[in-house]
Formats: structure tokens, C-alpha cells, sequence
């Protein structure tokens, strides 16, 4: 019987609050995927201030990481490099681990509900000052035909269609 304490522990399925603060208390955060689109879990990771150490698979995470620091990202399968990571984390000052965990939350600021609100509020606002390149008139062609009812139009469309189409 082993009588140390364990260094691990599996949180199993965690929900709403207890997740969030299961997130909030780690450190670091270690990617083994060899292939990946953008983990939900680095962004929300991130989100907490969670460093992330992942590998380089030209996946949807990279961008992040690589913006919170080049030296987080491994090459994939090697759990060496991995390891050294962690090492070369764990010597770091408090002030340096500080100023990862800003860049971290920096990073997916974009993705909070306030950065979605303000950038869809401001492409809206862009929008809405260019110029319009609509008319009220309509185009000469529904001009020439105004006069006739939906069904002589469809037969019209109709012909015309079979006409372009070799029929």
C-alpha cells in the first residue's frame, strides 16, 4: 500500500460552476492531440488565464498559443519536448507566469460575450454608414414586363431558359 499523496486527481464530469472552478485552479494545461480543429477547451482554458502547452499541428489552437508565447508549443509526439516545457514553466517567476496568464485571457478576449457584443455592434455600425448602392427603381427589364401577369412572365422565364439551354 502506497501512503503518498496522490499528485492527480480525476474531477470526472463536471458542470456549470464546479467545471469553471476546476478550470480556475489549474496551472498549466497539456495538449497530446496529433490532430485538432480549435479545442473549446484552450479557449475557455485561456479564458481563465490557463497556460496552455500544446503541440504544433497546424490546428485552430496554434494561432493562440504561439500569441501567448512561441516556446508553449511542442512538436507533436514528442512528450520530451513536453516535459521540458513544464520543467522551464515551473523555474519562471511569478511576475512572468502573471504577465502568460494576461496574455492568455487576451488572447480569446474576441470570444467573451462583451468582445462578440461590441464587434457585432460595430460591424452594424460600419455598415450602416456606407454608402447604398441599391435603387428604389426597378432594373429595365422588370420594366418592359410590368404589364404582364405572373403566369405570362413564368411562361416567358420559361422559354427563355429553354432557349439558353439548347431545348
Amino acid at each position: 500500500e502506497n501512503n503518498r499523496e496522490s499528485k492527480y486527481t480525476f474531477k470526472g464530469l463536471l458542470q456549470d460552476a464546479a467545471y469553471w472552478q476546476a478550470v480556475q485552479e489549474l496551472d498549466a494545461l497539456l495538449f497530446f492531440s496529433d490532430t485538432e480543429g480549435t479545442p473549446v477547451a484552450l479557449i475557455e482554458a485561456l479564458s481563465q488565464g490557463v497556460i496552455p502547452i500544446y503541440p504544433q499541428i497546424d490546428s485552430g489552437g496554434d494561432p493562440y498559443v504561439k500569441a501567448i508565447s512561441p516556446d508553449l508549443l511542442y512538436p507533436p509526439g514528442d512528450l520530451k519536448a513536453a516535459a521540458q516545457i513544464v520543467q522551464s514553466l515551473s523555474r519562471r517567476t511569478p511576475s512572468y507566469i502573471a504577465e502568460l496568464r494576461n496574455r492568455c485571457r487576451q488572447a480569446v478576449a474576441g470570444h467573451s460575450v462583451s468582445g462578440y457584443l461590441s464587434d457585432t455592434f460595430d460591424f452594424a455600425k460600419q455598415i450602416s454608414e456606407l454608402p447604398r448602392i441599391s435603387t428604389n427603381s426597378p432594373g429595365i427589364s422588370m420594366r418592359l414586363f410590368q404589364f404582364l401577369s405572373p403566369a405570362q412572365s413564368g411562361k416567358i422565364r420559361e422559354l427563355l431558359s429553354r432557349r439558353k439551354h439548347g431545348a
